[in-house]
């Protein structure tokens, strides 16, 4: 038999609308349409801008998009059936939206007004008339930088970032290394929020309902690594806030992403996607909105207890890991964060949100209203004795009220170009050729001793310039809906003091000792030292690590480096280091190179161009050199070209020498300023810095380690690692040093 398929035509396609519609006994050829959320229903524009589209935001464009086609083709096809022979059709269509602006995605210019608006109450208005809450967002910070970091918590983890050396496009895992400190500032506050509604609450009314603290993410892997934090205890990013924990029958922190999203918009056909929409349906609410509690919802707890009750009888059966369920109680009522992607362009009616966090770049203003809209609902429209609202606030990081520029093609003018060079090994000066090992890592082949190496442990600071702990809030209120320091509302200082209190320099010790052991087995296997063993002595160093090698800036305190990853990996790397080599007699690690061509890289492979300066070189392989500063390093290339005891010397650019080293539990790269060979066959790793900071500190003891393992090895000559900070002028010192040492002079060979 031949499949025959049937295509609906328009006028049957017409009837079954206007069945849906309630509209099928009556035939008036005249139709009244109002578009809820009309920011989702417009005619595409030809404007190309979705060429200017945010990489992160092209998902939700392609989504507004069809939405947008569907629906308006729909009305088409009403406006041109309805009716029959009369005159027919949509006599008037109203647009109702809290953001009738232009979505990404739809061929129009993003955040641009409707031009058909009659009439709009946009959000400065109901702000400053009390009918939705005032957000308020960070105005100022103790770095005394003009903007506050957590004003746009994205474009400040990738400063940071770039200038910790990471890479410029931000990973969940990276972006969690500094997102904690912000988020814990924020989630303070929420606490002592938190404290206000339900004492408070608990003597007026039954079962207060708490705030929820949102954290709108950029994707699905962020907000997947963000629930790992926060309800699991999970990452290794810093102390999470433990008002979030997720524990069995307590569930006060839930994921919705954006598959979750488009799954109830469509009627939800999944098992988890179905009770997601129950609890959203809820957040806020003592009791169920209709008054009674839904079948669906009765049927699914009936069907969970019977679970626990079979449980009661056989506790193998599930394992002892299920609870009872009230039906009587919704099941968003005790949700206390909610972490998401999507939930930014849909209605939702919870009037509960006083907490907002950004994680993720925000291409438009509009974006940023929709994502501020999750708070903005009033808990409370009673009246004071002054005829007035209460002052209600929801505060926000990371979410910016400013337009960031979109990414643009350059201009194609020559005026101000600079210069391009091409760097390149010359075959005429092959004598300056320059052969290193790579490095991949290193192994050890001894047996190891639990000790600490205590001058291994380099210092860690705790900076409130970079990373700010206290935080002002401004409301926004100005006529340009702008921040300001001026004018009427609060303005709340957020600080740390409450917070500090929770932890004792003890409890501290112990979570750095406890994270250095979980490392050291990971890496050893848990049977290479006992932990009876090993844990007290980790814990003997990380208390005296607390005491000698933690700078704390300002006011900071010994238990902010549970507050941010940066610090504490920093501080887990420098312990697990220090016992790492520890051995009472002796390290006997060498390095790891791979065999063949890849484990030996040469001065001959380099060619590439650059727009930076160059000088000439003579006892270079390369034609010439281009520095990265405005004058130190371009003085220490003068330095080894011109001292007689240097035969051959390399700028490290493009050179692909680097040595391994970890970074806040990440492995990095490090790359050395110079290699250069004395006429001695001594070769020296040389780094010139003009400020000798932590960073500097780690960088300078993964290279020892490097020079130490490669001398051990003994197969590549003689190596050393001056490190020349202060001044390089030093650097022609140290190197009469290493002349005279290597001739036999009484002169000790240091770095």
């Amino acid at each position: 038999t031949r499949e025959i398929r049937y295509v609906e035509s328009d006028r049957a396609w017409f009837r079954r609308i206007r069945q849906e519609f309630g509209s099928g006994k009556g035939r008036s050829p005249h139709w009244l349409v109002f578009n809820d959320e009309a920011h989702h229903a417009y005619r595409r524009g030809e404007t190309g801008d979705e060429e200017r589209t945010l990489d992160e935001d092209k998902d939700l464009a392609k989504k507004n998009a069809r939405e947008a086609t569907i629906w308006i083709e729909g009305l088409d096809r009403i406006n041109k059936l309805a009716g029959g022979g009369k005159r027919r059709g949509i006599r008037l269509c109203v647009d109702l939206s809290a953001t009738p602006f232009y979505l990404q995605g739809t061929g129009n210019e993003v955040g641009r007004p409707f031009p058909w608006i009659v009439s709009d109450f946009g959000l400065l208005d109901a702000i400053e008339s009390g009918l939705v809450k005032i957000p308020q967002l960070p105005a100022g910070d103790v770095s005394g930088a003009e903007e506050a970091a957590y004003f746009n918590i994205w474009r400040w983890v990738e400063e940071r970032a770039e200038a910790d050396g990471h890479d410029t496009r931000l990973t969940p895992q990276l972006l969690m290394q500094y997102a904690g400190a912000p988020i814990n500032l924020l989630a303070a506050e929420w606490h002592a929020r938190f404290v206000e509604w339900t004492e408070g609450a608990a003597r007026q009314e039954r079962d207060p309902v708490p705030p929820v603290f949102i954290v709108v993410c950029r994707d699905t892997a962020v907000a997947k690594e963000v629930y790992r934090w926060l309800a699991e205890g999970e990452g290794g990013y810093g102390q999470a806030p433990e008002w979030f924990r997720n524990a069995p029958g307590q569930e006060v922190t839930v994921r919705i992403d954006s598959k979750v999203v488009e799954d109830i918009e469509a009627g939800g056909t999944k098992d988890e996607t179905r009770r997601l929409r129950f609890i959203l349906d809820t957040i806020g609410k003592k009791t169920w909105p209709s008054g009674h509690v839904p079948e669906e919802w009765s049927e699914r707890v009936r069907k969970h207890n019977d679970k626990v009750n079979s449980e009661d009888d056989d506790p193998e059966q599930t394992g002892g890991s299920l609870t009872w369920i009230d039906e009587r109680i919704p099941p968003g009522r005790n949700v206390r964060c909610i972490v998401s992607v999507a939930m930014l362009t849909e209605g939702w009616d919870a009037n509960t949100v006083t907490h907002i966090v950004g994680l993720r770049p925000f291409g438009s203003q509009l974006l940023c209203e929709q994502v501020i809209g999750r708070a903005l609902r009033r808990k409370s429209y009673a009246l004071q004795d002054d005829g007035l609202f209460a002052e209600e606030t929801a505060k926000v990081f990371g979410v910016p009220f400013e337009l960031i520029p979109f990414k643009t093609s350059q201009s194609k003018s020559t005026a101000g170009e600079r210069e391009v060079h091409h760097i390149y090994s010359v075959p005429e000066k092959a004598a300056f050729e320059i052969r290193f090992p790579s490095v991949t890592g290193y192994h050890d082949t001894g047996k190891f001793e639990v000790t600490v190496d205590w001058a291994a442990i380099a210092k860690v600071t705790i900076d409130p310039l970079r990373i700010p702990h206290t935080v002002q809030l401004s409301p926004l209120t100005t006529p340009e809906g702008t921040l300001s320091a001026w004018g009427p509302g609060e303005r709340p200082v957020l600080t740390l003091i409450e917070w500090r209190k929770r932890f004792r320099d003890q409890q501290v010790a112990f979570q750095l000792a406890r994270e250095v052991c979980k490392r050291w087995q990971d890496d050893h296997g848990a049977t290479a030292v006992p932990a009876h063993v090993l844990f007290p002595k980790v814990l003997a160093a990380a208390r005296r690590f607390l005491v000698e090698k933690l700078v704390c800036e300002g006011d900071s305190r010994p238990c902010d480096v549970l507050l941010v990853g940066e610090y504490m990996q920093a501080a887990i790397h420098q312990l697990f280091e220090a016992l790492r080599r520890g051995s009472r007699y002796g390290s006997c690690e060498l390095p790891v190179i791979p065999q063949g061509a890849a484990g030996m890289g040469s001065t001959l492979f380099v060619d590439f161009s650059t727009t930076k300066p160059i000088r000439p070189a003579q006892k270079c392989h390369l034609n010439a050199t281009a520095a990265d500063t405005a004058k130190w390093e371009q003085s220490a290339a003068f330095c080894l070209d011109t001292h007689p005891g240097v035969q051959r010397w390399v700028k490290n650019d493009h050179l692909g020498f680097r040595i391994p080293y970890r970074k806040n539990g990440i492995a990095h790269p490090y790359l050395p300023d110079f290699i250069a060979v004395l006429d001695t066959d001594l070769q020296l790793i040389v780094e010139i810095k003009g400020q000798n900071n932590d960073d500097a500190d780690l960088k300078r003891k993964a290279a020892e380690r490097w020079v130490d393992a490669m001398n051990r090895l003994g197969d590549h000559g003689l190596w050393v690692y001056p490190f020349v900070d202060g001044s390089p002028a030093k650097l022609s010192e140290l190197l009469d040093q290493y002349c005279l040492a290597q001739r036999g002079r009484s002169v000790t060979l240091t770095s």
